[in-house]
């Protein structure tokens, strides 16, 4: 049976927005549903500034899937479903580094 699952790690870098699954956006044979999961498994609060989809551009507000947040010291967060086609991208940007993942099934 084909693997239509797909994943893109990222280790974000504190203060810096940082482009998934990389700069140029989803490949088309990569197209589909995907979770973010953000991990933190820091001692400490980590605060995001929002988070984005676009088609390819830089996010503007208009982007805007998630307002800003915080994930807790030890905590995880889900943010699914999110669908993304090809040459899309989602935007993340925290106050500290941590582990994201963009996790998601190809339909095609």
């Amino acid at each position: 049976m084909a693997d239509y699952s797909t994943l893109t790690a990222a280790e974000l870098v504190a203060d810096t927005q940082t482009a998934l699954p990389g700069a140029s956006g989803v490949p088309a044979d990569n197209a589909g549903t995907y979770i973010l999961n953000i991990c933190n498994d820091t001692g400490a609060d980590i605060g995001f500034t929002a988070i984005y989809v676009t088609d390819g551009p830089a996010p503007t507000n208009a982007h805007k899937i998630r307002p800003a947040f915080s994930v807790e010291a030890g905590g995880w967060l889900h943010i699914q479903p999110i669908v993304l086609g090809e040459g899309w991208k989602v935007f993340v940007e925290a106050d500290a580094a941590c582990a994201v993942q963009l996790i998601g099934k190809k339909e095609g």
